[in-house]
């Protein structure tokens, strides 16, 4: 299903009682809280995945653009791009053949400019300091365009509350319940036993799935779905990030 960071939070509000935001609490501040639970999960080694859709402004004559948080194309920077088509002015709609390095290398002439109508991401390290890819347009840019992308990412920050996202279900479940735990103190709510029970149990599934992702095994050189390397080095993690379960009600 297919939801904006918006629509998580106002279910996280309804499961408290709450039917809006108030002086207690901003959109804004939920979105930030949000973004703290997701970086603290991360940390921890436990990454939610989600199919996401942006719509980003590309200056012309560019041969290139990063994409990443505080980059160019300033969004989460995708694991892997699902779909993409370039709008102009007049809102008509070019798709984008995505391609590998390999056919893109093979264009004896990237200077040529035009309405891109391919595409070539790449993801660069999977260990970074500041995670970010690159985009690689053909024809390159003539005139500013909206890049519109359907990705996939790990989602350690979102950008914005309407930013669109499509969860597996027990992602979902693992954001809103959890997150109802980081809104509560500033509502002067608790959390229901019927929340906090979907909040451990998806919290549980969320370090299993991560725990598979991260199997060890010897240094092999095959790439992983993130671009980098199998360096039989990571563990599963042995702490789930603290949800605060002393504050469910009686």
């Amino acid at each position: 299903m297919t939801r904006t960071a918006l629509d998580i939070i106002k279910v996280s509000l309804g499961a408290l009682g709450e039917v809006d935001f108030g002086a207690a609490l901003s959109s804004d501040d939920c979105l930030n809280m949000m973004n703290m639970m997701l970086n603290s999960w991360g940390a921890d080694g436990l990454n939610v995945r989600a199919q996401t859709k942006d719509s980003l402004s590309i200056a012309a004559s560019a041969s290139s653009y990063t994409i990443g948080i505080g980059a160019i194309l300033n969004t989460a920077k995708p694991l892997r791009i699902i779909s993409g088509y370039i709008r102009d002015s007049n809102s008509i709609d070019t798709p984008l053949t995505l391609i590998g390095r390999q056919r893109y290398d093979a264009y004896s002439d990237k200077t040529t400019t035009g309405t891109p109508r391919v595409l070539f991401y790449d993801p660069g390290a999977s260990q970074q300091a500041t995670q970010a890819g690159t985009i690689f347009l053909y024809p390159i840019a003539d005139v500013a365009y909206t890049l519109v992308l359907e990705s996939e990412k790990m989602l350690s920050e979102i950008a914005t509350l309407q930013a669109d996202m499509t969860f597996e279900l027990f992602y979902e479940e693992a954001v809103w319940s959890n997150l109802c735990f980081r809104l509560a103190p500033r509502l002067g709510k608790s959390v229901s036993h019927e929340v906090a029970k979907i909040a451990k149990d998806s919290l549980d599934a969320l370090q299993r799935i991560n725990a598979i992702d991260r199997i060890p095994i010897m240094d092999s050189g095959f790439p992983t779905r993130g671009g980098g390397h199998i360096s039989g080095t990571e563990k599963p993690s042995q702490r789930v990030a603290d949800s605060g379960f002393g504050l469910v009600s009686t």
